[in-house]
């Protein structure tokens, strides 16, 4: 009998409805369960840590954190800069997607200046860090296209995410199992954060399924 079950969830003597239950959230292996007790427990620590910067779920008004957006402009921006100035690219480039609160602006711009991404000048205002490398200012000492790349797609899915809330997408999605991200899954979006896209499908425990957004290989809407 335990050969015949191999990895399978009945493996762990649930009752057959709990089996269900847990296929029907693609629950079906011991594998993809511990998957998911190590996914909500690093979702514990995560929910400590969150502000409203990095926080934006359905009824949010704004669906890109700024912690995404303030990196990304800044590579638009070229020489002394203030809040004002980064103010102003948000608003060209992003309109009401994101706050134009001058204390969030101004609190992220601060983390990054402790982060070493920013220096700030004698007259208080806030300029690149130098890259010794190619003696160019650049937004942070590991600045590149790919770095670049990484931001824009995150924000691509952001934007994506929240103009499906409510809605079916598809999607193909990396788990533990090397050949899941083949598969198309059809699901309907229910909110997002800055990691996880929930849908509307509930676990027992009355949370909703959930998907780290990073694992997320391509996504498209419902044909």
């Amino acid at each position: 009998m335990e050969n015949r079950l191999g990895n399978k969830i009945e493996k762990l003597g649930l009752s057959k409805s709990a089996c269900e239950e847990l296929r029907k959230c693609h629950i079906d292996t011991i594998q993809d369960l511990m998957l998911l007790i190590n996914e909500k427990l690093v979702e514990n620590q995560d929910e400590a840590r969150h502000t409203e910067e990095n926080v934006y779920i359905a009824n949010y008004p704004y669906s890109i954190p700024l912690n995404k957006a303030i990196p990304d402009v800044l590579r638009f921006i070229n020489g002394p800069f203030d809040y004002r100035i980064v103010r102003e690219k948000l608003r060209k480039r992003y309109g009401k997607k994101v706050t134009m609160n001058k204390s969030s602006i101004k609190t992220s711009l601060n983390q990054l200046l402790r982060e070493g991404i920013l220096k700030q000048t004698e007259t208080g205002d806030y300029i690149h860090h130098l890259n010794k490398n190619d003696n160019e200012f650049s937004t942070s000492p590991e600045s590149d296209r790919s770095v670049q790349n990484r931001i824009h797609k995150e924000i691509e899915l952001d934007l994506f995410l929240q103009d499906h809330i409510g809605k079916e997408i598809e999607f193909r999605y990396q788990s533990e199992r090397p050949s899941s991200s083949r598969r198309w899954r059809r699901e309907t979006v229910w909110m997002h954060d800055d990691k996880y896209l929930y849908i509307t499908k509930q676990y027992l425990s009355g949370r909703h399924v959930f998907f780290l957004k990073n694992r997320i290989v391509e996504y498209r809407e419902t044909k």
